[in-house]
């Protein structure tokens, strides 16, 4: 049965038959898309949106976004003239301590 609009008026009464009239043309609507039109323009470039986390990288795992380090207190200067072995070994402690202190390592 083909679907056929009905014009409803002020205080008409809404039945079976009126009802399963709008049922029937809602299942039977085309539901398959017509050609494809035509390509538009292509339109202005957006903004720049906001850099996001680095993610897994190489096989050394995952690699979260680049540490800044804004201050060690336990670096020590030194030069190959004025250190000995004990300050480089000292001196290389403790900036790994400072470093696993502010959370820049794994304490491990």
């Amino acid at each position: 049965m083909a679907y056929s609009k009905h014009t409803w008026t002020d205080d008409e009464i809404i039945t079976k038959e009126k009802l399963n009239n709008i049922e029937e043309g809602i299942a039977n609507i085309e539901l398959t898309p017509g050609p494809q039109g035509a390509t538009g323009e292509r339109g202005p470039a957006g903004a720049t949106g906001p850099k996001g986390d680095r993610g897994e990288t190489g096989p050394q795992g995952p690699k979260g976004a680049d540490a800044v380090i804004n201050k060690l207190d336990k670096v020590d200067a030194l030069t190959a003239e004025s250190a000995s072995t004990q300050d480089i070994a000292t001196a290389f402690n403790n900036l790994i301590a400072d470093l696993k202190a502010k959370g820049y390592m794994n304490i491990s």
